[in-house]
C-alpha cells in the first residue's frame, strides 16, 4: 500500500529516490523551485537538461539527481493557469501522472513530488489540489505496486493546509 503524506519541507533535502521538479519547457533552472534545484545538484544537472533539451506541458523528463539526495530528478513540466481552467487542470493532472511513471519506470519507490504550476503557473492551491489528489490516487489505484510512499512537499502553511485536507495527515 502506497503512504501519501505531506511535509512542510524543502523537496531538495528530502532523502527518495527521486524528486519531482517543477520546471519551465526548456528545463532551464532560471526560477524559483527550478532554480534552487539545479544550484544543490550543481552544473551537471544543468548540462543534463541542456542535453534533453524541449520538454512539452504535461510531460517529463528524467536526468540523474547529482548531488541533491535522490537517484533521480523527474522535471516535469506544468500549465499555466492562462490556457484557461479545464484544459490547464486537465494538462496538470497530466503531469503528475507522467512525473510519476517516469520515476516508476526507473524503479523509484519514494517519490518527493512539488505543487506544480502554483507559483510561476499561477493556478491556486484550492483548484490544483483536489486534482491533484485525483491523479496520484488514480496512479496508485492502477499500480499498486509501484510506490512505498509519495511525499508532497510544500512550502507555506497554506500548502500544508491545502493537501492535509485531502491527505488526512501531515509532518
Amino acid at each position: 500500500m502506497t503512504i501519501i503524506r505531506v511535509a512542510k519541507q524543502d523537496i531538495a533535502t528530502v532523502p527518495a529516490d527521486a524528486l519531482v521538479n517543477s520546471t519551465d519547457s526548456y528545463l532551464s533552472g532560471r526560477e524559483g523551485l527550478d532554480a534552487h534545484i539545479h544550484r544543490l545538484a550543481g552544473p551537471d544537472l544543468s548540462r543534463a537538461c541542456a542535453q534533453i533539451g524541449e520538454c512539452k506541458v504535461g510531460e517529463a523528463q528524467l536526468t540523474p539527481g547529482y548531488q541533491l539526495p535522490v537517484k533521480y530528478v523527474v522535471h516535469a513540466v506544468g500549465p499555466h493557469w492562462q490556457l484557461g481552467a479545464l484544459v490547464a487542470l486537465s494538462l496538470l493532472a497530466n503531469t503528475y501522472t507522467e512525473a510519476l511513471s517516469q520515476a516508476a519506470s526507473m524503479g523509484c519507490r519514494v517519490v518527493t513530488l512539488p505543487a506544480i504550476s502554483t507559483g510561476s503557473g499561477a493556478i491556486s492551491l484550492a483548484d490544483s489540489t483536489p486534482v491533484v489528489i485525483g491523479a496520484i490516487s488514480l496512479v496508485i489505484s492502477q499500480h499498486p505496486d509501484w510506490f512505498e510512499e509519495l511525499i508532497m512537499c510544500v512550502a507555506t502553511q497554506e500548502g500544508l493546509n491545502a493537501y492535509a485536507h485531502f491527505i488526512g495527515s501531515n509532518s
